[in-house]
């Protein structure tokens, strides 16, 4: 399998910095969480079919567990949606929402994430779904609108300012009226840690290939969507409600640049 660059000619407008921070994601998030483990996506691909079906179901089964408080919280807003996931890794989620959403959308920066995804639909019978490789997160072309955006774990790994470049991109293809629901890391954790430079506090929640992980509170979380979306609620979940946090959001006008 020949690997895909992450960059395009439109990424090359970033400051060497971001360019450099997000070869590093690419290459930290080929390896994608389940339960408590983290495992490469690149020897699941070489799996036979029957291996890869029996090895995605027993993730399905820690996801279920897991991620319980995800599905039994979020899953009559996915309903009848049509859902753009930004960052879908192993996507358990995705599997498990998309018999209940309109349409669901599998994208990833990592081209084996989606190559996985694609087989494991096909293997599973998952319909309703379809799949983008994300080579420029700031001129992506998503080529039709959604009315739910789900991004789980995924824009705190960039610096503020360039994930919010990244969310006007994806605001394009929002149509007013759409919910959104992000998940990202409370200011408790990282005062939990510390107060750590953001490169550490990275390293400190999801390892040390992790080149930047951020905190979001609920003025930050509005700053870096826009005066086009309004905060309807946030929820701190996991150890002593300091380890996450979810966002829902709804967008009421275009965010003008």
């Amino acid at each position: 399998m020949v690997k895909r660059s992450y960059l395009d000619d439109s990424t090359f407008m970033l400051q060497d910095s971001d360019r450099d921070l997000l070869e590093k994601n690419v290459a930290k998030w080929a390896t994608v969480p389940i339960g408590k483990s983290r495992i490469h996506t690149h020897p699941i691909l070489n799996l036979n079919d029957e291996q890869l079906a029996r090895f995605y179901q027993e993730c399905i089964q820690i996801a279920q567990i897991d991620r319980q408080w995800i599905y039994e919280n979020f899953s009559g807003l996915i309903e009848n949606r049509t859902v753009l996931e930004i960052g879908s890794g192993l996507g358990c989620d995705g599997v498990y929402f998309s018999s209940l959403a309109n349409k669901w959308t599998f994208s990833d920066i990592v081209y084996e994430n989606i190559q996985l995804l694609k087989r494991v639909c096909s293997l599973l019978n998952v319909v309703n779904v379809d799949f983008q490789v994300i080579n420029s997160i700031l001129t992506h072309d998503f080529k039709k609108t959604y009315d739910l955006l789900y991004a789980i774990g995924v824009f705190h790994h960039l610096p503020f300012e360039l994930a919010a470049r990244e969310i006007r991109n994806i605001d394009r293809f929002l149509v007013n009226g759409s919910y959104v629901i992000v998940l990202m890391y409370p200011i408790e954790r990282w005062i939990d840690e510390g107060e750590p430079d953001f490169s550490e506090f990275g390293r400190r929640t999801d390892g040390k290939e992790t080149p930047w992980a951020e905190y979001y509170t609920e003025t930050k979380v509005r700053d870096l969507f826009g005066p086009g979306y309004r905060l309807l609620k946030s929820r701190r979940w996991g150890q002593y409600e300091h380890e996450f946090i979810t966002f829902e959001l709804i967008k009421e006008r275009r965010t003008v640049l």
